[in-house]
């Protein structure tokens, strides 16, 4: 089995780092939301098709940390880096609180499980470093993933750090080829090495079976509540010291909803947090819930909403597939009325797949509306990949200044992308029930590519000259929903 510890790399004598590094910083902004959306977008990622992906969120308290291995070692580090860098403006009280949640007898956890996965292929192979594990223990910036997967940056394992009072999080896997495996891996800070003048740790550390840092074969224990079954394939993420603030449930529910609502509808994804289930026959019940719905700002509730009612065939809902370069996008538009305007987002909700939210275009349209674009597997999927930012909340073309030729294809795909969104949304507000009724300014979109350039055509016309024929959909009017109660700690 080798040595179990901790390992601490050093730099070689080179950069010293911090606590606030740029992989951290940039989910620090939002990080339960951050967390919620990077997960359930690797669990997707990583589906074995064999059913929806179900992703878990439970909170768990190890109440006697003494006893775990890998306590002392950790416990010893953060002191370290605490009484090297107590005095810094900058780190020190966030040091000072580390080594206070650290040297507590109880600690608050966080797991996180997916099952109807893969696992982290690759964990019994560990030195072959274009594996799941290997890219998610090992690598940053660095990523397997290729065609429609959702992610591609490499970088999206930092949103679970980020959640944890000391840094240090432990990843655990049961992989299809019934492997079983975990590591521990604390992001804190350099501190100097005992006896070798200038030299640092880079802050990174290991709780592996080795001096190879290779991870140790073996179920972990840690929730005791936890235990996976033969067959029941998955990878958990446990989150050490987890940073609980009050609803978090309702937090990581709404992001869920807001970033995955038609993963959800279309059965890729099923989410349990912390006992609350959200899939498809629950959503309209927690949407409708005064208590989840009192917690979120207006505009949040109100796009959760209207996703929803799009994507599930609500009242008045227009809907009519079209192609880019053999790529299917399905358009979903419902005009308002003065009666329920105030439900109505004036804007197009754009979702890539494996389904998940990505931007929105807005617009200046008289008649107030909600739509939403979904952009099918496909080419068109694969090429707006390419241009997303690491947190996958916007496309932004000028990614692409190296290769002009790609660049200026996708140019060509988002022009055709926004005509057909923009006649689309102008036709259906024509249909409107008075003639009279001005719809001026109802095709001056903000292109969905950030730019700060000439992408998003300046006509309002098809690229292939479409002219497009609304037919009324089927409407199935969604079951009245009855009352769901959430209680403080986000159960049922």
């Amino acid at each position: 089995m080798g040595d179990i510890n901790w390992r601490f790399m050093d730099n070689g004598y080179g950069r010293e780092y911090g606590l606030g590094t740029g992989d951290m910083e940039t989910f620090l902004k939002h990080p339960l939301e951050s967390l919620a959306r990077e997960i359930c977008q690797n669990s997707i990622d990583a589906q074995n098709k064999k059913g929806a992906v179900r992703v878990e969120f439970k909170r768990f308290e190890i109440v006697d940390v003494n006893k775990y291995p890998w306590h002392e070692g950790l416990k010893e580090e953060i002191n370290r880096c605490y009484e090297y860098k107590k005095d810094s403006k900058k780190e020190g009280n966030a040091l000072r609180l580390m080594k206070t949640i650290v040297e507590q007898p109880t600690l608050k956890c966080l797991r996180i499980s997916d099952f109807n996965t893969t696992g982290l292929k690759g964990i019994e192979n560990n030195k072959d470093d274009d594996t799941p594990y290997y890219n998610l223990a090992k690598g940053s910036g660095v990523s397997e993933k290729t065609g429609s997967e959702g992610g591609s940056k490499g970088i999206g394992k930092f949103a679970s750090f980020v959640t944890s009072g000391i840094n240090t999080v432990f990843y655990a896997t049961k992989t299809v080829d019934n492997i079983d495996g975990y590591i521990g891996i604390a992001n804190l800070r350099s501190r100097p090495i005992d006896n070798q003048e200038g030299l640092k740790t880079t802050g990174v550390g290991y709780f592996g079976s080795d001096q190879k840092n290779d991870p140790i074969l073996g179920e972990v224990q840690l929730d005791d509540s936890f235990h996976r079954k033969a067959e029941e394939y998955g990878t958990d993420v446990y989150i050490l010291g987890f940073k609980e603030r009050k609803n978090w449930e309702n937090t990581i529910i709404a992001k869920i909803l807001e970033s995955f609502m038609a993963a959800i509808l279309y059965d890729y994804l099923q989410v349990n947090v912390d006992g609350v289930i959200v899939d498809k026959t629950t959503i309209q019940e927690i949407i409708n819930n005064n208590d989840f719905s009192s917690g979120l700002g207006k505009r949040l509730y109100r796009d959760i909403k209207a996703q929803y009612e799009l994507l599930s065939g609500g009242e008045g809902i227009y809907t009519k597939d079209f192609f880019v370069n053999e790529n299917k996008i399905s358009m979903f538009v419902k005009r308002h009325t003065s009666s329920n305007e105030k439900e109505a987002t004036k804007q197009c909700v754009l979702i890539r797949y494996p389904y998940m939210k990505i931007t929105y275009t807005s617009t200046s349209a008289y008649i107030p509306y909600s739509a939403v674009c979904v952009i099918h597997d496909g080419k068109l999927a694969q090429d707006l990949k390419l241009i997303e930012n690491p947190q996958h909340t916007a496309w932004e073309i000028k990614r692409l200044d190296d290769d002009p030729d790609k660049k200026r294809e996708i140019k060509n795909e988002d022009k055709e992308l926004n005509n057909i969104i923009t006649d689309y949304i102008k036709e259906v507000l024509n249909k409107s029930m008075s003639a009279k009724t001005d719809v001026e300014g109802a095709g001056e979109f903000l292109p969905a590519i950030d730019t700060g350039d000439e992408l998003g055509g300046e006509n309002n016309q098809n690229a292939q000259g479409t002219k497009f024929e609304i037919s009324t959909p089927k409407i199935n009017l969604p079951s009245k929903a009855k009352t769901l109660k959430i209680n403080n700690n986000g159960k049922v």
